[in-house]
């Protein structure tokens, strides 16, 4: 359809009237939307623009200058040196007022302010050092908190008395210490004289918390022991920390801190413990915790022997390639090292001991040493924990204290390491002063010391290498 410009020019202005787009293109049918789109932004674009006012010249503004000096003769002298024709005007003013506006002129203008003299600031005190009103000020004491005392019925069989480090029974009373640094938590003892010591002589029945829960049973106990009569610090013999020590000395010390030797349960309650079930998971987790760390070889059995809890049902694993394969992955999210070899060397070997010895495990290092995934730490620590044999197992925390403390040299094979170690202490020492070592090395003597905590530190030859004195 071609139309006329008198018609397109129609049709725009029924647009600009404000007739809508629509409302055309129903009249005219044959007529495209796009083409008269076309026609109207062309007629836009076409009308003459509006012309924009011209900018009216404003006068500039004439800039004010002010400059401070100290005095009006200062301010004078450096006009005349400068050679500038300019009205000086000296205003004085004082520093909390604003300068007063000066009425504006042809030619610049100079405001001199004389400022009054500033006040000394005070001295700063150099860093680390108090200033002389400190110095003078007087100090405040700080006060101590008062030891707060605790007494309840045991909720578990897990806690450990700090007197004679032996496990304190469910539902047995506790009587302990609380401590605020650096988190709030209580040192807890049997409630007896004996593993209380010098605290009874803090401790009464009127500043324990947790009585008013108490039976009354348990009270008149906890008043027989705190009595003034019934309290006695029993001396307990401590070995020298000064010095040079021997290895017996040491033995002493550290078996009589550490306490964890064959205390692991490894799923069972305490009435199964010791039994052929507790040996074979023991001999298992002795497997396990080579080249790992024993907090994620707990974790990984925890699991294993809830699923697997005896020799036979673990065997259902032998030749069960997609369980394996699951049961690996489990292994590596806990973080234990070498899955593969480990969970082939435990199926194997229990194997064996159903097979040859009627699932109990061997009492003799050869004949452990047979058995698939067990070498001389694996069978040492296994004699000595399942059969509570003189063993002496060496590992990495065994080799880098002993080291430390020169008892040893850094290429000494492990037999002679454990020779000489078990020619010098008593044969019924010898498992748990290997166990020890762990305790000591995982809590204290690490590969970075912290010697400032060491129960040892002022007889270890090597501690003011670590340690600011």
């Amino acid at each position: 359809m071609k139309l006329s410009r008198e018609e397109w020019i129609g049709f725009i202005e029924q647009y600009k009237s404000g007739v809508s787009v629509r409302h055309i293109l129903d009249k005219n049918p044959e007529m495209k939307m796009s083409t008269l789109r076309y026609h109207i932004k062309k007629a836009e674009k076409q009308e003459p623009k509006e012309a924009k006012p011209v900018p009216v010249a404003t006068p500039k503004k004439i800039k004010q200058k002010t400059i401070v000096y100290a005095s009006e003769e200062l301010a004078r002298a450096a006009m005349e040196k400068q050679g500038r024709k300019a009205m000086v005007t000296p205003v004085i003013i004082p520093r909390s007022e604003t300068v007063p506006e000066l009425p504006k002129i042809e030619r610049r203008r100079v405001k001199i302010v004389v400022e009054p003299a500033a006040a000394p600031e005070p001295a700063k005190a150099e860093k680390g050092k108090p200033t002389k009103e400190e110095e003078s000020a007087p100090v405040k004491k700080v006060k101590r908190p008062r030891r707060v005392f605790e007494v309840e019925a045991a909720k578990s069989g897990r806690g450990r008395c700090s007197g004679c480090k032996q496990t304190i029974g469910k539902g047995e009373i506790r009587m302990g210490v609380v401590t605020f640094y650096p988190h709030r938590s209580v040192r807890w003892h049997h409630c007896s004289k004996e593993c209380l010591g010098i605290l009874t002589f803090s401790m009464t029945p009127e500043n324990l918390k947790g009585v008013d829960k108490l039976a009354a049973a348990d009270v008149e106990k906890i008043t027989e022991v705190l009595k003034p009569e019934n309290v006695v610090a029993i001396p307990q013999p401590l070995v020298s920390l000064s010095g040079k020590m021997s290895v017996a000395q040491m033995a002493q010390a550290m078996t009589g801190r550490y306490n964890r030797f064959r205390q692991f349960r490894f799923g069972l309650s305490h009435d199964q413990m010791y039994t052929s079930n507790w040996n074979w998971r023991c001999f298992l987790a002795t497997i396990l915790v080579c080249n790992s760390k024993e907090v994620h070889m707990l974790n990984v059995v925890e699991k294993l022997f809830k699923t697997y809890p005896t020799p036979s049902d673990l065997l259902k694993l032998k030749g069960d390639k997609e369980t394996q394969k699951m049961l690996k992955n489990d292994m590596e999210k806990d973080k234990l090292r070498h899955v593969g070899r480990k969970l082939f060397s435990i199926i194997n070997a229990t194997d064996y001991l159903l097979r040859e010895h009627d699932g109990e495990v061997p009492k003799s290092r050869s004949k452990l040493q047979s058995l698939p995934g067990v070498g001389t730490h694996v069978s040492s620590v296994t004699m000595a924990w399942v059969h509570e044999a003189p063993e002496f197992g060496v590992d990495v925390h065994v080799r880098r204290i002993l080291e430390r403390w020169g008892y040893i040299e850094p290429k000494d094979p492990e037999d002679v390491v454990e020779a000489k170690i078990k020619s010098q202490i008593p044969q019924e020492q010898v498992g748990h002063f290997s166990r020890s070592f762990v305790d000591h090395g995982q809590s204290i003597c690490g590969y970075t010391p912290d010697c400032g905590n060491c129960y040892l530190n002022k007889a270890c030859p090597t501690a003011s290498k670590y340690m600011d004195w």
